[in-house]
């Protein structure tokens, strides 16, 4: 697994610099649209593209679900052990095409329908998140654990999706004894890193609604092995209808 998890960030890493020499040439990006209307960014479509030739050259034998491009099957005949990585080229391209400089590539692995491996990589400051089953989360290799925050301190709560005002502010008070304020509540436009962050403690709870699974499952993983508690409602295969994350050790 560790091979997978190496040959991986190496990727990712490659990838980052992609997305680093074109934080200062936006004007460079190409944004088109399918048939159906469907925006199509060139610098994630290179991303996703240049991800999948690498896994397709160095794992044949894997599919790869994309969010990007969907379901690239194996065309070689089908083993005992199924691996599928699950990738989101470039969480947070309207952060980036805005200016904000906050995105992150993430990449998972499932064996069979288990998570077994995950990556979040901010290419901007070069921070990495990682998990593997059973082996804990990391951050740049330091043990990641999800801690409650200073008592001193308000809570903070990340969000994402298109959430409902009133759904939002019930479900965050039923988790706070405090009125919440709205200087507490952050979006970053990235789901990914919003996960990240709570499985490091920056954020008090987070919560989301109608997420695309390929964005999610690394952060899921992370924040399971750093020892959130993650509680979730699907809605498809592709789409999580809710997701709550709070520090098992927080008792606000």
């Amino acid at each position: 697994m560790k091979a997978f998890q190496n040959a991986a960030l190496m990727q990712l890493r490659q990838e980052g610099k992609t997305v680093l020499q074109n934080v200062d040439r936006i004007d460079r990006i190409k944004i088109t649209k399918d048939d159906s209307g469907k925006k199509h960014n060139s610098l994630v479509k290179h991303i996703d593209e240049s991800i999948i030739s690498r896994l397709q050259e160095l794992y044949p034998e894997h599919h790869i679900l994309s969010r990007q491009s969907g379901m690239h099957k194996s065309t070689l005949p089908i083993i005992e052990e199924q691996y599928t990585w699950v990738i989101d080229p470039l969480d947070g391209i309207d952060n980036l095409m805005a200016g904000i400089p906050v995105c992150a590539i993430s990449i998972a692995l499932y064996h069979d329908r288990e998570c077994v491996m995950g990556i979040i990589y901010e290419p901007i400051t070069d921070n990495v998140y990682t998990a593997m089953l059973g082996q804990g989360a990391f951050f740049d290799g330091r043990i990641l654990r999800s801690r409650p925050i200073h008592p001193d301190n308000e809570a903070l709560i990340g969000i994402y999706g298109e959430i409902p005002y009133s759904e939002m502010a019930t479900s965050l008070q039923e988790r706070s004894k405090q009125p919440l304020l709205c200087n507490q509540i952050r979006n970053i436009g990235c789901l990914s890193l919003s996960l990240a962050y709570q499985a490091s403690g920056s954020f008090d709870y987070f919560y989301g609604r109608d997420l695309h699974f390929c964005s999610a499952a690394a952060g899921i993983l992370i924040l399971n092995e750093a020892k959130a508690t993650v509680k979730q409602e699907k809605k498809t295969d592709l789409i999580i209808a809710k997701l709550s994350s709070t520090n098992a050790k927080n008792k606000r």
